[in-house]
């Protein structure tokens, strides 16, 4: 009888470490999860239907005068009466459509006049420098703190509210462009360009 041979352990360590470093490489979150990840939209439908359960309870109890907080119920019957005779003879979908026009209306002129001032300010010094202070000046204040002053420049008509959604959205917009090009990665047109032969030359590694 012949004698089998055993394995070295040498060999045996070498072969495991190898399987080893051929694994692969786990993702980050793979193995204990992502924290907060998981599936939450039961909670949110609780979340709401409790804060909706509270109202009620207030109001059923009597603990707040229905002038300052009407029930769900009346809420959702002065809804239905709205949607079927309008508001102040006017149908309810044309109140949405007016709202509508002049919220994207005024989104759409602050992106036309925000992003290309943030391009520049982010571009130029100069520009940076002319409108950086009144932007900067105006964007931590909240629109209701200079609604006043554009009622009694502007009237109260359209333009005055069109220019109040216009004004709080063209800041984080100039800005958020400013910064995006600020922090831009160095252009390869900064390099001078390096003629065909010496790129062959170095991608055949002379």
């Amino acid at each position: 009888m012949t004698d089998q041979s055993h394995p070295d352990p040498q060999t045996a360590k070498t072969g495991s470490s190898s399987r080893l470093s051929k694994a692969r490489a786990t993702k980050p979150g793979e193995t204990y999860g992502v924290p907060g990840q998981g599936d939450t939209l039961w909670l949110s439908v609780l979340s709401i239907l409790g804060i909706i359960f509270v109202w009620w309870l207030f109001t059923f109890m009597g603990w707040v005068k229905p002038l300052f907080l009407p029930s769900p119920q009346a809420v959702l019957a002065k809804f239905i009466q709205i949607w079927n005779e309008g508001f102040t003879n006017t149908p309810f979908l044309e109140h949405v459509g007016v709202s509508a026009a002049r919220v994207f209306g005024a989104f759409i002129l602050a992106c036309l006049v925000g992003i290309p001032l943030g391009i520049a300010m982010g571009m130029s010094p100069l520009v940076r420098g002319i409108f950086d202070p009144p932007i900067e000046f105006y964007r931590p204040m909240p629109p209701l703190a200079y609604l006043p002053l554009i009622i009694i420049w502007f009237g109260i008509g359209e333009t005055s509210k069109v220019l109040l959604i216009f004004l709080s959205v063209l800041a984080p917009v100039a800005l958020g462009s400013r910064a995006r090009v600020s922090n831009r990665p160095p252009s390869n047109r900064s390099t001078p360009p390096i003629p065909l032969g010496r790129r062959a030359g170095r991608s055949c590694g002379m």
